[in-house]
């Protein structure tokens, strides 16, 4: 699937000779893992503007000190005007791939039936497996989890590489080190997409899916037509039909 998408693919990894090793452990509840990982996760799925962003991140345990005197944690929990400058020090700093699926990708998928979490799955696993292949000693590989780890597999069955072993957990961020780390970049990547969306509309766009983005996109496409809205937004959102429909009235 991702090999027909033409997927904008961003990689900071090195080579190595080291040999690969066996699944990932198992992670006691309430602990941060701090040895040697690889982690992803993924933003921009609830925005019905901007593209869909999944990082992956590499995390070694001397890498502990410096994510702490940044203060790396979930993005969420970040304000915007703090990722963008985090940003711009970690990728600089950190090894990670990034893969982004943009609009006018995400609707082509969507038209065939993939739904989002099936998208996901593809793109974690791409995203893993970039980092896998150039640092096969890693053994430990983590995911914030949106999907069962049966559904997860299941939505890969076709794929010729997956990268097993991975251990799921919801709020990875907190166990993860590698997945807070990877939800900032993800984070500054998305924020960087959603910065050229408005320089070309000279626009600001709004976050999200709620009433409010329905109002903006719906002035939106009365200003600058219902094409330059498709290019922008996820078409298979509700938010979309909405706006259509009070267009056509």
């Amino acid at each position: 699937l991702l090999d027909d998408l033409d997927l904008e693919i961003e990689d900071s990894i090195n080579d190595t000779k080291k040999k690969d090793t066996e699944d990932a452990v198992f992670i006691p509840k309430n602990f941060v893992f701090t040895n040697d990982q690889i982690g992803s996760d993924e933003v921009g799925t609830g925005d019905f503007f901007g593209p869909i962003v999944v990082v992956a991140a590499l995390v070694k345990k001397s890498d502990l000190p410096r994510l702490k005197q940044l203060h790396i944690t979930d993005s969420k929990k970040i304000s915007d005007k703090r990722i963008m400058e985090l940003g711009k020090i970690v990728v600089k700093e950190f090894k990670y791939s990034s893969l982004v699926v943009d609009n006018k990708k995400f609707n082509e998928l969507a038209s065939k039936d993939f739904n989002m979490n099936k998208i996901k799955c593809y793109l974690h696993n791409r995203a893993l497996l970039n980092l896998k292949k150039k640092y096969p000693s890693i053994k430990n590989f983590c995911v914030d989890q949106f999907e069962s780890k049966e559904c997860y597999y299941d939505h890969l069955k076709d794929e010729k590489e997956v990268v097993k072993g991975v251990f799921f957990h919801t709020k990875g961020e907190s166990y993860f080190p590698s997945v807070a780390l990877a939800s900032v970049i993800a984070r500054y990547n998305f924020l960087l997409k959603l910065e050229e969306i408005n320089k070309k509309y000279n626009t600001n766009v709004p976050h999200g899916g709620g009433d409010i983005v329905d109002a903006y996109a719906l002035s939106f496409a009365k200003d600058k037509g219902i094409k330059a809205l498709d290019s922008i937004v996820k078409k298979s959102f509700k938010n979309y039909k909405r706006v259509v429909e009070k267009l056509n009235k």
